[in-house]
């Protein structure tokens, strides 16, 4: 019933009047717009999004009033989350200590701040109180008794009987689906609302029936201070020091067995080689987050490096900027097919990569007609795109890095960004405080084709021969460089600086084992080795939160 009054679920009866006028919600974010707020009985489920520090969550349903000019503001983010935290009293050390790391009692209390501050004319509460200590109880029920006399109105859902008696004004029956009995405040009693709720006769003992509480276990006040050093960021910036390790580890011994591995032109191809990797790395990031994966990521690389290329040849008076652009509007294409079969067609974002793929290769080929576009058919100014070097540093790298930290900088300091995080994190929970999910994935996709358009582009400028193999096999290196560089592929963590690494790491694998004479073709077995150990290190990770934050409760 109450996923009902939120829009989660549809009814099949009945009518939802507020203020006397018949309302329809088609989704949580039309209850939300209409002064309605939820805070589910699943705490961690759907009411916390965990890889997120205290203050995200806390501000997490008011995104839109956390931004100025569009950006995260983490003063606004404070001024609203604060003075609900301080309201309900909530133990911690900073606003960025992880979520994970509070006891249950603390827990619900984010829970219930992240609510107030939508400032809800009705708050629907399924089992506030459960699994909490007494003293948190006690400031859930002060904070409701302050609430409801301000005019809030209140549902509560509960299974604890003194609860019910001792909370409600009004309080509704109901059994196997049927209202069976609505009592007021004065009229309640324990076996009047144990008759109407199980249909049974009641027997006092000794002239009374006595209610024993459930005893709970006390919850520690302080937080071990390991568990509270330990924030998602921090375990992420260990794992790409980590890499810079493995990749030092790598360079060293074998520049030893071959000094070429040091030599201005190896550095410059491993330059612009990097480049073109990271672009293409931080486009599948944005769709990996989300819980989903693009494997049509090379085939689109392709298909509109040879689409520009092509076109620039034959119409050269579209410039350098009619190419790139073309190359993008392909791209970008690609990637909105992608996410709307993914999104709105609720098909397996594998099932649908994996066909998508197929189907680019088909139509390059096709555009090809086993032609190829060489650098002698293009203008000058398209290969000096790629070719030119700013201060000894290839104009592709720039250019990589330049896109790197926009794309980091729009998902760390916009709504957004944030919004990303949370539906791979948390799917549940995002689309119970109104996040549009289908929407913002279908954003992911869009974008990542973008990228990949973008990043054709510079193929088709840097290797300046072009046919329909450009790209060919590549989505494996593409997808190993996200996993190696810390993109959890359940979603809702990573960074952009370990996708960067994690590119870097692979080409020098690629690029020492070509100098010390191992067969190219060991490259693709020790790309899948790197895939699995990545995905291991994962998994690792992440048992040992879940078993933290078992403990914990």
């Amino acid at each position: 019933m109450a996923r009902v009054l939120f829009g989660i679920d549809q009814p099949t009866g009945g009518t939802i009047a507020i203020d006397g006028k018949t309302m329809r919600f088609a989704s949580p974010k039309d209850a939300m717009g209409n002064g309605i707020a939820y805070v589910s009985e699943d705490r961690i489920g759907q009411s916390l999004v965990m890889d997120f520090p205290i203050l995200n969550n806390a501000s997490l349903t008011v995104l839109d009033k956390a931004t100025r000019g569009g950006l995260m503001s983490r003063e606004k983010e404070i001024g609203i989350a604060k003075p609900f935290l301080d309201r309900l009293r909530l133990r911690f050390k900073s606003f960025d200590q992880p979520v994970g790391a509070l006891s249950g009692g603390n827990q619900q209390k984010v829970v219930l701040a992240k609510w107030l501050a939508t400032n809800p004319r009705i708050l629907i509460l399924d089992e506030p109180t459960q699994g909490i200590d007494v003293q948190t109880k006690a400031d859930v029920h002060a904070m409701m008794t302050d609430l409801a006399a301000k005019g809030m109105a209140i549902i509560l859902i509960s299974s604890e009987l003194p609860e019910l008696l001792g909370m409600a004004d009004r309080m509704i029956v109901l059994r196997e689906g049927s209202v069976t009995a609505e009592f007021r405040h004065d009229e309640a009693t324990q076996e009047k609302v144990i008759g109407a709720a199980t249909d049974a006769i009641v027997k006092k003992v000794d002239g009374e029936i006595v209610v024993q509480p459930v005893p709970h276990r006390d919850e520690k006040s302080v937080i071990p201070e390991r568990a509270a050093q330990g924030t998602w960021r921090r375990v992420l910036a260990r794992r790409e020091l980590g890499l810079f390790a493995a990749i030092a580890a790598v360079v060293i011994p074998i520049s030893m067995l071959n000094i070429r591995m040091l030599s201005g032109a190896n550095l410059s191809a491993l330059a612009m080689d990097a480049g073109l990797l990271m672009i293409v790395a931080v486009a599948q990031m944005l769709v990996v987050i989300t819980r989903s994966i693009d494997l049509s990521v090379a085939a689109i690389i392709g298909l509109a490096a040879y689409g520009a290329a092509s076109t620039i040849h034959l119409y050269p008076e579209i410039g350098v900027m009619g190419g790139v652009a073309l190359a993008c509007t392909i791209g970008l294409a690609a990637g909105f097919l992608n996410g709307l079969i993914v999104t709105y067609g609720r098909v397996p974002a594998i099932v649908v990569t994996l066909g998508t793929m197929s189907i680019f290769r088909g139509i390059n080929s096709l555009w090809a007609g086993g032609t190829q576009v060489s650098a002698d058919q293009v203008p000058q100014a398209w290969l000096d795109m790629t070719a030119a070097n700013i201060f000894g540093v290839p104009a592709v790298l720039l250019i990589a890095i330049a896109t790197l930290l926009v794309v980091a900088y729009i998902l760390r300091n916009t709504s957004i960004g944030r919004e990303l995080f949370a539906i791979g994190s948390n799917p549940g929970g995002a689309s119970l405080i109104g996040i549009p999910s289908r929407a913002r994935i279908l954003m992911a996709f869009s974008a990542a084709g973008l990228l990949a358009g973008f990043d054709g582009a510079l193929w088709a400028s840097r290797y300046a021969t072009v046919d329909a193999r450009v790209a060919y096999g590549f989505e494996l290196t593409v997808i190993a460089a996200v996993v190696v560089g810390g993109i959890a592929v359940r979603g809702g963590s990573g960074t952009v600086l370990g996708v960067a690494a994690g590119a870097l790491m692979l080409l020098i694998i690629n690029n020492g084992l070509t100098l010390v004479r191992v067969d190219p073709l060991w490259l693709q077995g020790v790309y899948g080795l790197v895939i699995l150990a990545a995905i291991g290190i994962d998994a690792l990770v992440a048992r040992r939160a879940a078993g933290k934050r078992k403990g914990a409760h």
